[in-house]
């Protein structure tokens, strides 16, 4: 794992504009270059892609910024600068359709609420430890209490603030190792004090319930950050993120991403070349 990092570390300070203009002059260029959010994300899907085809790249910006943002930006750049590229990106879903975001061109997405929950909801990781339902029962619906307050903020632009000032961990007292009591009040009293004082809990309860989030699986809404940070928080070391992207890396099976809507994106993009996009 080491050595991985130590790569990734690497691609990070390449821009990827920089890269494919690198490549343009040789048989790479009638490569597919896929590009995603960061490390972690290169490490999944560049293991179960075609390696000799499909180039997965951290979408990295001329400023060495590399997000979902940079995501769709760079894939949409890159075909003005190369319109006969091949070049696609992944990106986590988030809440995009609930906040009725478009879908750029050539741009696919996770099939849950980001690479994290989409994996979690995969049969291969979760019998990998037989722990991980009980789990994830236990710290879901506080990550989904939380989720609402994601999206009620991301309609109002505060998006950055909640990253800022909330964390799923003021739900637990590792001094007394409990949950804090009303946790969930806990999560809505922090977000009216410190990121939002124009709205009220009637303005959020009305938000939940006019968009029907209650509706929606732990999988679909719950950041999967939120769902490892608080399990390690809870659990201890083998649940922190660091060893959570570890066992995600070695226990996800190929067979399980290939059975994605996500996957089924990309290969479609792919007929239209003649590539197999599986490893």
């Amino acid at each position: 794992m080491k050595q991985q990092s130590v790569k990734s570390a690497a691609e990070i300070l390449q821009p990827v504009k920089k890269y494919v203009e690198m490549c343009w002059n040789s048989p790479k260029r009638y490569h597919i270059f896929c590009l995603v959010e960061g490390s972690f994300d290169k490490h999944i899907y560049e293991n179960r892609l075609n390696q000799a085809m499909i180039e997965v790249k951290i979408a990295t910006d001329d400023n060495l910024q590399h997000n979902r943002d940079s995501v769709e930006y760079l894939v949409e750049d890159l075909y003005k600068l190369r319109p006969k590229g091949r070049f696609i990106g992944i990106r986590d879903k988030d809440y995009m359709a609930l906040l009725g975001c478009e879908i750029k061109d050539n741009i696919y997405t996770t099939d849950n609420r980001d690479l994290e929950m989409t994996i979690f909801a995969s049969p291969s990781f979760l019998s990998s430890d037989a722990s991980l339902r009980e789990y994830l029962e236990e710290v879901c619906p506080l990550c989904l209490h939380l989720a609402y307050i994601r999206i009620f903020a991301e309609s109002k632009n505060l998006r950055n603030k909640v990253n800022d000032k909330m964390s799923i961990t003021l739900t637990y007292n590792q001094q007394t190792r409990k949950y804090v009591e009303n946790a969930k009040d806990c999560l809505t009293r922090t977000y009216f004090e410190k990121v939002d004082n124009l709205s009220n809990e009637i303005d959020l309860n009305k938000f939940i319930a006019d968009n029907q989030l209650t509706g929606y699986s732990y999988y679909d809404l719950c950041r999967g950050h939120d769902v490892v940070g608080l399990m390690g928080w809870v659990h201890g070391n083998q649940y922190h993120q660091s060893e959570m992207e570890k066992k995600m890396e070695l226990h996800y099976s190929s067979e399980d991403f290939y059975a994605t809507n996500l996957f089924a994106s990309i290969q479609k993009y792919c007929n239209k070349y003649g590539v197999d996009a599986k490893n």
